[in-house]
């Protein structure tokens, strides 16, 4: 297992975050993919909406947001919401840089996140992936902790 510092994001970190979201959804989001199929829309490039994707619900607030220290920079993020009435975790956005895959830094978010889930007395825990092979890895780490899947879901577009 992964030696990563795991703790509460700050704002110090938003750079660092930025630029793991940028290397580890290129070519792997619906925002590059749509660019990649249409052009630039909207003069916004992917990168910036996703990066707002993902980062657009925090303002100030981090306390569900961590970073995983690896080798003395910020390695990977993982967020995570709670559905308090459906007694159900969810994971959210997480990511670790392309340069420290392999290094278990995902799977030590991954824990964390679920230990939070339990220490919060959920009693189901959920999280979303592509079922593209650039998102194999993610998948492999779910399911290493017992996820199983739940459905699947193919996405279009068009233009008007």
């Amino acid at each position: 297992m992964s030696k990563a510092n795991i703790r509460i994001a700050n704002q110090a970190d938003l750079a660092a975050i930025k630029d793991i979201i940028v290397a580890a959804w290129d070519g792997r989001s619906e925002d590059h993919l749509m660019e990649k199929k249409y052009g630039v829309i909207e003069n916004v490039p992917w990168q910036q909406r996703m990066i707002a994707s993902v980062l657009g619900g925090i303002a100030e607030d981090f306390s569900n947001i961590f970073v995983a220290e690896f080798n003395g920079r910020v390695a990977g993020f993982a967020m995570y919401s709670v559905d308090d009435k459906n007694k159900t975790g969810i994971v959210g956005y997480n990511a670790v840089h392309p340069d420290m895959w392999g290094q278990g830094i995902g799977s030590v978010q991954i824990e964390n996140i679920l230990g939070i889930f339990r220490q919060k007395g959920l009693k189901y825990a959920k999280v979303m992936t592509g079922l593209d092979e650039l998102h194999a890895g993610a998948r492999r780490t779910y399911e290493k902790f017992g996820f199983t899947p739940l459905a699947t879901y193919v996405a279009y577009s068009m233009n008007l």
